[in-house]
């Protein structure tokens, strides 16, 4: 029976990731054009955002066959969550055009990888962490995952000479303003994260020694 889930689990991931595949392939293909245009700008960061994005699909699908669960639900946010942000954000510079884009973006990140981070322990762990760890868990995991992306942003401008940090122009203090922002938009989105997994972890704990007994009787019935 766990075998029969964990194939129908490998086949939903492997649908919902070419699905995802063919959507980015379109929204590349209309990129070319645009970038070649000049419509967006076509530095080599814009086509490293979009082709990153090709690999962030994929990624999810790779763990399952580590043996990593994650939960289906959070994939799929996940999954657009990952082309809002890269691909429309970075690849169709959205971030440029509409200024409190990246703000509402780098919050939700929070609290998406917050969410990714619970799901995966939550899963893959018979460990039961009490709830302040909990807490310092999810929020340190999404300050993780948000710091490894300004370091890619920093890289990013340091290679290929673009601006994704949006510094261009400015000195001292206003020039770290766009990423300390980001950072704290991460920190909020963790803290909101943690908070309602908390609540989902308690609700999940009394859950089951319910689901136990249940077992129980059905074991004694046969």
């Amino acid at each position: 029976m766990k075998k029969e889930l964990d194939r129908a689990f490998m086949k939903k991931t492997l649908i919902a990731s070419i699905v995802a595949t063919a959507i980015w392939l379109a929204c590349f293909i209309v990129f070319i054009p645009l970038a070649c245009k000049g419509i967006v700008p076509s530095e080599a960061s814009r086509y490293l955002s979009c082709i990153s994005v090709l690999f962030m699909i994929w990624v999810p699908f790779a763990f399952v066959f580590l043996r990593v669960k994650f939960d289906f639900t959070v994939f799929i946010v996940y999954l657009v969550f990952i082309f809002m942000a890269t691909l429309v954000g970075s690849g169709f510079s959205v971030y440029h055009f509409v200024s409190w884009y990246d703000t509402v973006i780098h919050f939700l990140s929070g609290v998406v990888i917050g969410f990714v981070g619970y799901t995966l322990f939550s899963q893959n762990s018979k460990e039961r962490l009490n709830y302040v760890w909990l807490f310092i868990f999810v929020v340190a995991f999404a300050m993780l995952c948000g710091g490894m992306w300004e370091i890619y942003e920093f890289m990013g401008d340091l290679i290929t000479g673009s601006d994704m940090q949006v510094s261009a122009g400015f000195v001292g203090q206003k020039a770290l303003m766009d990423t300390m922002i980001d950072i704290i938009c991460d920190f909020g989105g963790g803290l909101v994260a943690a908070v309602c997994c908390i609540f989902l972890e308690r609700n999940k704990r009394k859950a089951k020694p319910v689901e136990t007994v249940e077992g129980d009787i059905s074991q004694v019935n046969k």
